[in-house]
């Protein structure tokens, strides 16, 4: 043998043959542990659209048959109003818009009415306290009240 040349390894030598062995192993049990997972999870994912798939379908029957009663109550109020035309309402009516309060707003003016409960400047509503019969319990109501009689 010259300088140059490298001997190859012998099987008496055998760590680096079962090292990559080793290694090859691991990596295919990796593998295929992932690819079972992975599968797994895909039919799981497969059952589940197909699940949903049976819903809508039955929801989409569902609907068919709320449109064709629908239908039929349509010609019934038209045979009962002389062949008139029936408004039909596809929106539903537009919700009344919310004033634009801000919470600090409503925080100040709840302080303002307590402010004033607590003063007793309350006075409630005409209508709904006359006489002693208020459904409003106010201690001062009842002062007054009492030094009246």
């Amino acid at each position: 043998m010259s300088n140059m040349e490298v001997a190859e390894p012998s099987i008496a030598t055998g760590g680096v043959n079962s090292q990559f062995l080793i290694h090859v192993g691991v990596e295919v049990v990796v593998i295929g542990g992932v690819f079972f997972y992975l599968n797994k999870q895909n039919s799981l994912l497969r059952e589940e659209v197909e699940s949903l798939r049976d819903k809508l379908t039955k929801c989409e029957e569902a609907i068919s048959h709320q449109n064709q009663i629908l239908r039929q109550h349509d010609q019934i109020l038209q045979s009962m109003l002389g062949g008139h035309q029936v408004p039909v309402h596809s929106q539903p009516p537009p919700k009344p818009e919310e004033p634009d309060v801000s919470d600090e707003q409503l925080d100040d003016i709840l302080k303002s009415e307590l402010e004033t409960i607590k003063e007793g400047r309350y006075s409630p509503p005409t209508s709904e306290c006359e006489g002693d019969s208020c459904p409003i319990d106010i201690p001062e109501r009842k002062k007054k009240s009492r030094n009246t009689s």
